[in-house]
């Protein structure tokens, strides 16, 4: 299960725990997109320890890897620049045990490119701009995500990277190969591919 710290305070185990021995669940994943303060550190670190009590294994942001020394740290996997190999290898080394989070990529890049996430797009949005531009796609085996040229775009050129069944298999394989312990996907992200999903 995959829980939001955002704002939380300890309160939330038991309810945590109360719902996971409902639904038969083994293990939470004790999320947050904040970093790593003194209050919520020392919240992550009692939470984690309690719900381990109480028998069920945590997963925490890497940032919070040092506050919750039972939790399995986990990376984030989304890479739009550099090598994802690299990336992978490189968390795997500081980590015996690490799990991984990779997000399925739909992002529009601008030239020049001014930050790493871009302009996030629905799959919805990414089949109008491959009918619009009629664009090749190619794979780039550095990223392992497929990208296409907004080549007509006027004055502001760029390119388009996303995922399919097909990338985000490979990245799962590479994962897999370089020992990480657990992956999570977002179920919403990959809802329509994710039958076509192979490891």
């Amino acid at each position: 299960m995959v829980v939001s710290m955002q704002n939380a305070d300890e309160s939330v185990t038991l309810p945590i725990y109360a719902e996971c021995k409902k639904r038969g669940y083994s293990a939470v994943f004790l999320d947050t997109d904040e970093l790593p303060k003194k209050e919520n550190s020392n919240i992550f670190s009692k939470v984690s320890e309690s719900l381990e009590k109480h028998g069920l294994s945590t997963f925490c942001p890497l940032a919070f890897a040092n506050f919750c020394p039972r939790s399995i740290p986990v990376a984030d996997g989304t890479v739009t620049g550099g090598v994802f190999e690299d990336e992978l290898a490189n968390f795997k080394k500081r980590h015996h045990r690490i799990g991984i989070s990779i997000s399925r990529i739909i992002s529009r890049f601008e030239m020049p490119v001014s930050d790493a996430e871009g302009t996030l797009l629905t799959p919805t949005d990414l089949r109008r701009f491959l009918q619009a531009f009629d664009g090749n796609v190619f794979f780039s085996p550095q990223l392992i995500t497929n990208y296409f040229l907004l080549s007509t775009c006027g004055s502001k050129c760029g390119y388009i990277l996303f995922d399919d069944a097909d990338t985000i298999s490979k990245k799962l394989r590479t994962a897999k190969k370089l020992g990480f312990s657990d992956v999570f996907l977002i179920q919403r992200e990959i809802s329509d591919i994710a039958r076509d999903i192979r490891i």
